[in-house]
């Protein structure tokens, strides 16, 4: 089955690709496909690491919960009720996740002189994302199975976001061959907007509670 030129060889190509990125050891990013029909390719990772988030989208919910319970109280915790509008919300919230950074890219990349590097840069993001997408999941999973605890869950968060954060910025410094600096100043925004998103879509589900 083929969507777009994509297929389960080629979804399996690419994923290689992004644990290779991940090994930190040699330069994978050639292995990519950079072509212009890849740039767009690339974006059926959003559609492969779709399942994964209503898992990470629960799994916070539970560890919220329960982190409100071990404290005696839901003082400062806010969990909105899991309805059609919830899920509307969630839905724009992760379409928007994957859509708002490569846009905002086109420009910065033109910022520092990368737009050479633009599409090598997304392809390997957006593949790349899968892989984050598999670890916070599979974290998440673990602790709604009850096989980690909420402090040994807490725990695991530091590591994973701090690999995910290592890992992006590798994907910066090489996808568009800038300076180290450059590379941390593209995952700070990175980061930015992801807050942002996050906010917005609590501010909003708020306003429909």
């Amino acid at each position: 089955m083929s969507i777009i030129g994509v297929d389960i060889a080629y979804i399996r190509r690419a994923l290689a690709a992004a644990v290779e990125m991940a090994r930190f050891r040699d330069d994978p990013i050639d292995r990519f496909d950079h072509t212009y029909e890849g740039f767009f390719r690339s974006f059926v990772a959003m559609v492969v690491a779709a399942p994964l988030y209503p898992l990470i989208v629960a799994g916070e919910r539970s560890l919220v919960t329960e982190a409100a319970q071990t404290q005696g109280g839901a003082q400062g915790f806010v969990l909105h009720a899991v309805n059609l509008p919830y899920c509307i919300i969630e839905a724009i919230s992760y379409t928007a996740g994957w859509i708002l950074f490569p846009l905002v890219m086109i420009f910065i990349a033109r910022l520092v002189g990368a737009s050479a590097r633009y599409v090598p840069y997304i392809v390997a993001y957006n593949w790349g994302s899968c892989l984050v997408f598999v670890l916070t999941a599979l974290m998440h999973l673990l602790h709604l199975a009850g096989v980690l605890p909420l402090a040994a869950t807490s725990f695991l968060y530091f590591p994973i976001t701090m690999f995910a954060l290592a890992y992006r910025w590798r994907i910066a410094r090489l996808g568009l061959q800038v300076p180290g600096t450059t590379a941390t100043g593209v995952v700070i925004l990175d980061v930015l907007l992801s807050v942002f998103i996050a906010v917005s879509a609590g501010s909003l589900q708020g306003a429909l509670a």
